[in-house]
């Protein structure tokens, strides 16, 4: 029976993922593609081909084959993943102190090229939401209190209390007891 268990490879040096990244970066559109035909996949198959002949050619340190390349690049991305989510957890998180910021230019290549992929959708219903600028907001508020105010008084059916909407100074809980309006009053 055959050995399905992969050999371990040696441990990719900085200079090799450094070469790896160039070589990845000129071919992302095509080996990142979301396709899923046949054809699609060959092409990406075809492509990794060629990343592996080029990085053959540019690292003479040690032969990689495909499919080393490729888990390679799988883990990269992994990696650059965890430090977005590192970075979103330590913007959001409280308790001061520095801030814990990963400087691998590595990594800082990787995101720049997966970003688009891994970036939130930008809700504008949701709290910490940027587009909203404040000027707007505060003239949105402002606007409410403008048209509140038109509303001067509020009078009952015994016409006894007399409310401006700005000034509750004058209620009192039996207020609560008097008899529902006529405008509210449905036909019996």
């Amino acid at each position: 029976m055959e050995n399905l268990k992969r050999k371990r490879e040696r441990t990719f040096e900085y200079s090799e993922k450094s070469v790896f990244l160039e070589i990845v970066t000129k071919h992302y559109n095509v080996i990142e593609s979301k396709k899923t035909y046949t054809v699609d996949v060959k092409t990406k198959n075809a492509e990794w081909v060629k990343i592996a002949e080029s990085f053959a050619a540019a690292s003479s340190i040690y032969p990689r084959d495909v499919l080393t390349l490729k888990t390679l690049w799988e883990n990269l991305k992994r990696k650059a993943k965890l430090a977005i989510a590192a970075q979103a957890d330590n913007h959001y998180g409280t308790g001061g102190g520095k801030a814990k910021i990963l400087n691998d230019p590595l990594v800082d290549i990787i995101v720049g090229l997966i970003r688009p992929h891994v970036k939130p959708f930008n809700n504008i219903y949701d709290d910490n939401n940027d587009d909203i600028p404040t000027k707007t907001i505060s003239n949105f508020y402002n606007n409410i209190v403008e048209e509140d105010a038109t509303e001067e008084i509020v009078i009952n059916d015994f016409g006894k209390h007399k409310i401006t909407n700005d000034d509750w100074s004058q209620y009192n809980p039996t207020m609560l007891k008097s008899p529902i309006s006529a405008a509210l009053r449905q036909p019996t």
